[in-house]
């Protein structure tokens, strides 16, 4: 009966975040196609550099609402534990990412303010505009309280409750393609245009964080500085270390847009946008059946169902490896036609292709035994060799970038992977002989 439920459990979360999915990226698709026509090149690829910043806003936090809060939820929801300590650990955690979160938005507008965005953006006439340094500014700021909101991602999760966070994403950018179609009716300018897409994306964030708190159990509220200090002193190292590793992941593979952006310029990094887009939605839908397997799997280790855990993995590696191979080779064939008609834009390289090509299907094998190792949390030997490649991207990448424009960039990318790679393959390995007893039983 466990099995049956768990196995409806991420089926429902896979299928839910499937269409939710398929529904945001749909969207997203739309956008940027529209934004690369009515944008400058210059506007777009600023564009485009803080929907990459999306990312890596979450690492403001220092990992607290991330994989080890995510994992202790799995824990309280596995042995019934969901109300109380549930709301106190919850509120602990907001507490301590909204002085985080305010901290970092105060020392990011010193930042730009009195250093300004030269070190950052790069044009070939030079100078930053003025209005480029405000625009970035806001919608900087209102990316990071986005991300302060979405904490309620991580409790949905471990929560096993996928399918409601998929309802309420694709609920919140249905709503948002209707503003954006409501503002090109009104023929608002485009800098206008940019900063409205942020200050929307957070709006509609907050609206399904207070959803959240209105239909679910939790209660948030102040909590003691002793409760709060118990709870970072039981979480702290363990969120440093997952912290640590989104950071070298993150790093190590979304911020190849970056490197292009500081080796050829800020165009340069809109036209890699809208080309690395259909690899980016590759991994996006792969990644979405993940997140369910992941608590899943959590759930599993705690109740010792070892030959549940063995069935699922081999399934899941089976897809994780077919699933990008089969959607690169499709965009290798088509994918001159593909870009014209949606961006507007002509664009031939196939050395690029068929290397995005290659990065997508690495990074999507990666993924997958990263989430099988996270849910157990074996993640140390993962940070190291997370740590490996992004040195290897941080030193080769600017050089080979200069030399070789995107193309080099995404090949140091690749070789980068490729330790972690190989050891994600080896513990892997390793955990299953280790506990061939147990999924044996």
């Amino acid at each position: 009966m466990q099995y049956s439920s768990r196995l409806s459990n991420v089926l429902y979360g896979s299928i839910g975040s499937f269409v939710s999915r398929v529904s945001i990226h749909a969207i997203q698709v739309f956008f940027i196609g529209y934004f690369s026509r009515v944008f400058s090149l210059g506007l777009f690829g600023v564009w485009s550099l803080l929907q990459q910043t999306i990312i890596f806003s979450s690492l403001v936090d220092f990992g607290l609402a991330g994989g080890s809060f995510r994992n202790k939820i799995s824990s309280l929801h596995a042995f019934k534990k969901f109300n109380q300590e549930k709301s106190d650990i919850f509120s602990s955690v907001f507490s301590i990412s909204l002085v985080l979160y305010v901290t970092c938005s105060l020392l990011s507008l010193f930042l730009f303010k009195y250093f300004g965005l030269g070190w950052l953006l790069k044009f070939d006439f030079g100078v930053v505009p003025k209005k480029y340094l405000q625009i970035f500014t806001i919608s900087y700021i209102l990316i990071l309280f986005r991300s302060l909101f979405s904490i309620y991602h991580s409790v949905l999760y471990a929560s096993q409750k996928t399918h409601y966070k998929c309802f309420l994403e694709a609920v919140s950018y249905f709503v948002l393609f209707l503003l954006i179609l409501l503002c090109k009716n009104l023929e608002i300018t485009s800098e206008k245009l940019f900063v409205l897409y942020f200050f929307y994306l957070f709006i509609l964030e907050f609206v399904c964080f207070l959803t959240f708190i209105k239909i679910s159990k939790i209660q948030l509220y102040l909590v003691s500085f002793s409760r709060i200090k118990s709870y970072l002193q039981e979480l702290g190292v363990q969120s440093f270390f997952f912290w640590l590793q989104n950071l070298a992941s993150l790093f190590l593979f979304s911020s190849l847009i970056y490197l292009v952006n500081l080796t050829t310029g800020t165009e340069a990094a809109g036209e890699f946008a809208l080309v690395s887009r259909p690899f980016l939605l590759i991994l996006g839908i792969h990644f979405m059946f993940l997140n369910p397997f992941w608590s899943a799997l959590s759930d599993a280790l705690y109740k010792k169902e070892f030959c549940w855990i063995r069935s699922i993995f081999w399934k899941g590696l089976f897809l994780s490896i077919l699933l990008p191979v089969f959607a690169c080779v499709f965009l290798q064939i088509f994918y001159k036609g593909l870009l014209l008609r949606w961006s507007g834009r002509f664009f031939e390289n196939d050395l690029l292709i068929a290397l995005l090509s290659l990065w997508t299907i690495l990074y999507c094998v990666i993924n997958y035994l990263s989430i099988y190792l996270n849910a157990l949390s074996k993640i140390n030997t993962q940070v190291l060799f997370l740590g490996v490649g992004a040195l290897l991207l941080l030193f080769l990448g600017p050089f080979l970038g200069a030399k070789c424009s995107a193309s080099g960039v995404v090949l140091v990318g690749i070789l980068a992977a490729l330790p972690l790679f190989f050891s994600n393959i080896k513990q892997v390995k390793k955990l299953i002989l280790k506990n061939e007893k147990g999924f044996n039983r």
